[in-house]
């Protein structure tokens, strides 16, 4: 028997579905079942057809029967089979569709549909394999996997920065939005003991003044009149020079110790005022 997929849809007629039996431990099964136009054409309402269920590609090992009358199959579809050129012309078919209600979980399902009065002749053999069984009961639960490795804490880095939009002058602070010649109203706080381990700035307009310095300021916890550059030095400054229409700096692979609730600011060394502000940050991690 020749491959059935290449055959194209005609007509489809829709048909009000038979009543559903229901028990405790079955579901549904849609089916499918090809047969032969013609005789089927001579079944009149009425005609039952027995959907016969099987757990064997040979139809030999009964699961259930259910009985369907033709008028209540769901779907019967007349498709027109392709026959290739010179070769014999293959029978009109028609494709049975239903739902069967009330079934018995099986892994594998085929179908014979079989009737008293010879109105269904199969297509493509009597015992057709269906789609798949229905859904059985869901499996017992696997074993828990193995415990993932921890994730960082929240506290492993922290970004501190500060930024302002005004103009900053030479020798000025610049804390979170403001900018000042006094160092406790332009600094931010330390949230825990840690090390800085890099600091970038940015002047956001072009200069045509240079060099142009920025130095990490701090206050040691508890005090906010001992201010000196971080480390003591200017280890901690990132030199920028003017570059196209803005510039930025960046000065990795520090080592800087400060201290949970120290103070901390960014100061400007420059020959002129940054018009546009500027804006600077330093990546903390602990100790």
């Amino acid at each position: 028997m020749r491959d059935l997929s290449a055959l194209a849809w005609i007509t489809t007629i829709v048909l009000v579905t038979g009543a559903a039996v229901s028990r405790a431990d079955a579901a549904d099964l849609p089916v499918s079942y090809l047969v032969e136009e013609k005789p089927l054409k001579a079944a009149a309402a009425g005609t039952p057809l027995a959907f016969e269920l099987y757990s064997d590609n040979t139809c030999t090992t009964l699961v259930e029967s259910v009985p369907v009358n033709v008028e209540n199959v769901t779907i019967l579809s007349k498709l027109k089979q392709m026959t290739p050129k010179d070769d014999t012309k293959l029978p009109n078919t028609v494709e049975l569709r239903t739902t069967l209600t009330g079934i018995t979980p099986e892994a594998a399902v085929y179908l014979k549909v079989t009737d008293s009065g010879g109105a269904v002749v199969p297509v493509a053999g009597p015992c057709q394999a269906q789609a798949s069984g229905v859904v059985g009961a869901p499996g017992p639960t696997g074993p828990t996997g193995s415990v993932g490795a921890p994730g960082n804490d929240a506290s492993s880095v922290v970004v501190l920065f500060a930024a302002t939009d005004q103009s900053v002058a030479n020798g000025n602070f610049v804390g979170a939005g403001t900018s000042s010649a006094t160092f406790v109203r332009n600094s931010i706080v330390v949230p825990f003991n840690g090390v800085i381990t890099s600091l970038t700035f940015h002047g956001r307009s072009f200069v045509s003044f240079t060099p142009v310095t920025l130095t990490l300021y701090a206050a040691p916890s508890g005090s906010v009149t001992s201010i000196a550059p971080l480390n003591g030095s200017s280890a901690t400054s990132v030199s920028c020079s003017a570059s196209g229409s803005s510039f930025t700096c960046t000065a990795g692979g520090l080592s800087v110790a400060v201290g949970e609730g120290d103070l901390i600011s960014g100061r400007l060394s420059s020959s002129s005022s940054m018009s546009d502000g500027l804006a600077w940050s330093a990546v903390l991690s602990p100790n």
